[in-house]
């Protein structure tokens, strides 16, 4: 490929890019890709170990074969990049910010066992440094509004997915009162489900977490390179038109390795919040939170939607919990889990934007 002359200054960009996306596909994988296979480990149906080589081979595989779809639409869903034509250094370091913003709020929160969303750390990201390059001028806000609220539709799947009986905590009637006790029984929640029914999903929620896991890949993979791909082709053609996509495939492969890494060194901080932290979990509830929530991801991909796999997963296991054990939901737990998706967009927006600030008087 020939690269305009005015473009070689900037090969420190591209180089730095190259790292940052690593740290940032690192994260991803240490907070992110535990989102799949967390609960799986929190019902014991897999070991950790387990759930590492699983994930490995899953979520590269989503990766190469879902990925481009959605980086497609991170790399110009959320920032219309015709107003950047002329000004094509910009929007390098606008897009440099990007992924140091999105990589140093993932690591902290993955320090803090805390799962937060990474489409919504790229989107703040992104947003941060557009406010400070154009301001208000070129932000796709319908597709954000989109993107932002897709994640919801998780919450419709799952209970419907996992009736079970619970307890009625409206009075009755003297007239119709239980008396029976084993009428009573049958519908506490607290009622064990039997051990056989039990191994029966246990080999179905392995299936669910593999296919969670390939939705995963093929979606948030996207986070990490999709800004990577956008500063290799401006470097390359010097142009924000240009339809050439450079090394897909191989930008891809470099995003998935790095959240096989971030899996196998911090993964176990987050896989045991979403397993364990939050409720608890068997074969059965597993199956069907893994199957919800991997339904909505795997949908989202194939529109080239990206959607928060975290909200998803979260979702799912809090909603099964209050079905099945209202009173052992860890509400503690999911209340800094919420708190932390509430600050996620600002506060990758603001470190972006101070970042891209910096960077744009060494222009």
């Amino acid at each position: 490929l020939h690269i305009q002359n005015n473009m070689t200054d900037l090969l420190w960009v591209v180089v730095v890019a190259f790292f940052i996306a690593l740290v940032l596909s690192f994260a991803i994988g240490a907070n992110d890709t535990a989102n799949s296979f967390g609960t799986s480990v929190g019902s014991k149906v897999l070991t950790l170990r387990q759930a590492y080589c699983l994930a490995t081979l899953v979520e590269t595989c989503g990766a190469i074969l879902l990925g481009y779809k959605v980086a497609n639409t991170i790399r110009t869903g959320v920032v219309d990049v015709s107003v950047y034509n002329q000004s094509e250094k910009e929007l390098m370091i606008g897009q440099l910010s990007t992924l140091s913003g999105c990589a140093g709020w993932l690591m902290m929160a993955t320090l803090f066992k805390l799962p937060v969303s990474t489409t919504h750390s790229i989107v703040g990201a992104t947003i941060g440094y557009s406010l400070v390059l154009r301001g208000l001028n070129g932000i796709r806000w319908s597709n954000i509004g989109y993107i932002d609220s897709v994640h919801l539709e998780d919450c419709k799947i799952c209970p419907v997915a996992y009736v079970l009986p619970k307890e009625n905590e409206q009075p009755l009637e003297k007239e119709t009162e239980i008396e029976d006790e084993r009428i009573k029984n049958f519908f506490k929640p607290e009622t064990k489900e039997e051990s056989q029914c039990i191994k029966l999903f246990n080999f179905l929620q392995i299936f669910s977490a593999c296919f969670g896991g390939f939705a995963h890949g093929g979606n948030d993979v996207s986070n990490a390179i999709a800004p990577l791909i956008s500063i290799w082709m401006l470097y390359h053609t010097n142009s924000v038109y240009s339809d050439d996509e450079g090394p897909t495939i191989w930008l891809l492969l470099y995003g998935a390795a790095g959240m096989v890494i971030g899996l196998w060194v911090l993964g176990h901080r987050v896989i045991y919040t979403v397993g364990e932290g939050l409720t608890e979990l068997n074969a059965i509830s597993g199956f069907c939170v893994e199957l919800g929530s991997a339904f909505t991801v795997l949908f989202a991909s194939k529109l080239g939607l990206p959607i928060s796999t975290t909200h998803c997963k979260i979702g799912s296991v809090v909603f099964v919990g209050l079905l099945r054990w209202r009173k052992k939901v860890n509400f503690a737990t999911f209340r800094n889990i919420v708190l932390s998706w509430l600050i996620t967009l600002p506060a990758t927006g603001l470190f972006s934007a101070a970042l891209v600030a910096l960077l744009r008087k060494a222009l």
